[in-house]
């Protein structure tokens, strides 16, 4: 469990799963009509998780190359990146390790928010 409370306790990981949200209510309450607008709007929505996700990850890279933030209540963890192996909290590894994980699970479940988003006689 503390695998998942680590991951979904970040900010960005709550905003982009936000993002999620919005674009789950596009597809299911089949709103705009049209559904072009339908596709067009939950492909933004999908960038802009893209997006959020990508400053995500690098901030995790970022954090782990800086050694991240240790408390002396914590047993420090290995994590190798770039050819240097630095100490870093449990929760931070976690991140950093799991983070191309939740880029594709988000992937996948836009595409799947992509396929719900038709109409019954689309080809």
């Amino acid at each position: 469990m503390s695998l998942l409370q680590a991951i979904t306790s970040d900010l960005w990981v709550q905003v982009a799963f936000g993002i999620f949200i919005i674009g789950l209510v596009f597809a299911l309450s089949r709103r705009p009509i049209n559904p072009a607008s339908r596709k067009r709007a939950i492909a933004v929505l999908w960038a802009v998780c893209l997006g959020v996700l990508a400053i995500w990850i690098m901030r995790q890279q970022a954090l782990v190359l800086s050694g991240g933030h240790l408390s002396s209540t914590e047993q420090p963890v290995a994590v190798a990146i770039k050819g240097t192996v630095r100490y870093v909290t449990q929760d931070l590894a976690y991140r950093h390790t799991y983070s191309m994980w939740v880029l594709l699970l988000f992937g996948l479940g836009f595409a799947a928010l992509y396929k719900a988003a038709r109409v019954g006689h689309e080809a």
